[in-house]
């Protein structure tokens, strides 16, 4: 008998110290769960269910006292707000919000491997679940609207999220570094703003990426390095700024991708090393500048590309390495600026048209376009370039055609004139009548008309030879000159006139 009472003791002593042992607490007040737990319970119960109303205070205890806690339920409590030094996020005294977990609530709890939240839960506290390695899946309840962030980064466990309807802000890092997420990737039809590095480093994510049309704002990395998403990358029409390297080294993609028409601004470096993106790439109308690398390494890319008229400046190496893309590339003439490597090895290019506005063509711009067999350059005046700008491609073959009256300033610029078939078109780009910045520009036979002005006009010549300087009087100018292709600048803007 001795001996049945020995072992059963023996049985019950190994439960406690490797079994599971679980408890249910209810609380009637907040803020006393640590005298309803033995000393000998914090240091093994390893299920935990909460009933009742808990606080900021409560939930350090879990963290820092529970240090068996293994599975914890909170689904039928509540969590009142707290004021004090008792807090989990700092020993000052802070205030923590009802009905949100808090800031650092179970921060480093490795040994955490499920917990249901109280199903009033409206908020994430930023950093609450940071580093709980051991939990694999959570859902949020449906009151949910607000994910802090870093709430569940470096979460390696965590192969599933439940994302709640309700759900409107997803925070930066929330989720980042969660390397074991799984599957496909569906943001919430209420969700209107992503935050910086959400979900960067999810390496593990191999389905595809859904957004909702509620969506306005995806964060700077947002999706950064998440290589294993593949299929189509479609941003909605309501996304107005999506934040530098969002999508860099996506290489999984491997479908169309769809911009949204309401961005103003491509950020540097987006979609670089997207490689797997193919298909046609449509920059949208409303787009005015294309950052540095935003498109570089984007080989999978086929067709022709546009880049519309409200384009102003394209950054360095925007477009490097797309080597897929084909036809006719041009760069329209509202661009005032192209970056160094912009274009550099897209060989697929047949022919270009550059800008009229175009004053200087950086190193590299244009290297390695092999397949050019035309290049247009709409400016009278031959914009400078470097032996690299140009460099690889074929100078002897490839037919340059300037406007009427400039082939011998392209002829005797020192790196034009490597060009050897150069020739002259008329470029229907000169101006007859026209509002510049509150100006009104004009013609009538052989005179030129500069209304509303209160500043100086350089006058030159279709090859760029200064003739004049004029200075209006009244606000208004009138130039008599001969027939033919002339060059004004007004201030920093430089335009062509004709008289016919």
């Amino acid at each position: 008998m001795k001996n049945l009472f020995f072992i059963l003791s023996l049985f019950l002593l190994n439960t406690v110290a490797f079994g599971q042992v679980s408890k249910t607490v209810n609380i009637t007040t907040a803020g006393t769960l640590n005298s309803l737990i033995t000393s000998t319970e914090k240091t093994t119960i390893t299920d935990l269910t909460v009933t009742g109303t808990i606080d900021a205070s409560d939930i350090k205890f879990l963290r820092d006292e529970m240090t068996a806690l293994t599975n914890l339920d909170l689904s039928a409590s509540n969590i009142a707000a707290y004021t004090g030094t008792g807090g989990t996020y700092s020993t000052a005294s802070l205030s923590y919000p009802a009905n949100e977990i808090p800031k650092r609530a179970f921060f480093y709890k490795t040994g955490l491997k499920s917990i249901k939240l109280p199903s009033s839960t409206t908020s994430i506290g930023d950093y609450a679940f940071n580093y709980c390695s051991g939990i694999n899946s959570v859902i949020l309840p449906d009151p949910v609207q607000k994910i802090g962030d870093l709430s569940f980064a470096s979460c390696t466990g965590l192969t599933a999220v439940t994302f709640p309807a309700s759900l409107v802000t997803i925070g930066s890092s929330s989720f980042s570094n969660c390397s074991a997420l799984t599957g496909n990737l569906v943001i919430p039809n209420s969700v209107t703003t992503i935050g910086s590095y959400a979900f960067t480093q999810c390496t593990g994510l191999n389905g595809t990426l859904t957004f909702p049309g509620s969506l306005t704002t995806i964060g700077t990395a947002a999706f950064s390095y998440c290589s294993g998403l593949k299929g189509n990358l479609l941003i909605p029409n309501s996304v107005t700024t999506i934040g530098e390297r969002a999508f860099q080294n996506c290489s999984g993609f491997t479908g169309n991708l769809s911009i949204s028409n309401s961005l103003t601004a491509i950020n540097p470096f987006t979609f670089s090393n997207c490689t797997g993106l193919t298909g046609t790439l449509i920059i949208p109308t409303t787009v005015t500048t294309i950052g540095n690398n935003a498109f570089a390494l984007c080989s999978g890319l086929t067709g022709s590309l546009t880049i519309p008229g409200s384009v102003s400046s394209i950054g360095n190496a925007s477009f490097m390495y797309c080597n897929g893309l084909i036809g006719t590339l041009t760069i329209p003439n509202s661009v005032t600026s192209i970056g160094t490597s912009t274009f550099a090895y897209c060989s697929g290019f047949e022919e270009l048209y550059l800008s009229k506005n175009l004053t200087s063509i950086p190193t590299e711009t244009f290297a390695g376009c092999s397949g050019l067999k035309t290049i247009q350059a709409a400016n009278p005046v031959p914009p400078n370039i470097i032996p690299s700008t140009f460099s690889l491609v074929d100078y002897l073959n490839c037919l340059l055609y300037v406007p009427i009256g400039s082939k011998s300033a392209y002829q005797t610029d020192p790196i034009w004139s490597l060009f050897s078939n150069i020739s002259e078109k008329d470029f229907p780009s000169a101006i007859r009548n026209t509002n510049i910045n509150g100006l009104k520009i004009y013609t009538n036979q052989n005179q030129i008309f500069i209304e509303d002005c209160d500043a100086s006009v350089q006058l030159f010549t279709s090859t760029g030879a200064y003739i004049k300087t004029i200075y209006p009087q009244s606000g208004r100018i009138a130039i008599d000159l001969p027939k033919g292709l002339y060059i004004l600048k007004i201030g920093e803007y430089t335009t062509k006139v004709v008289l016919y």
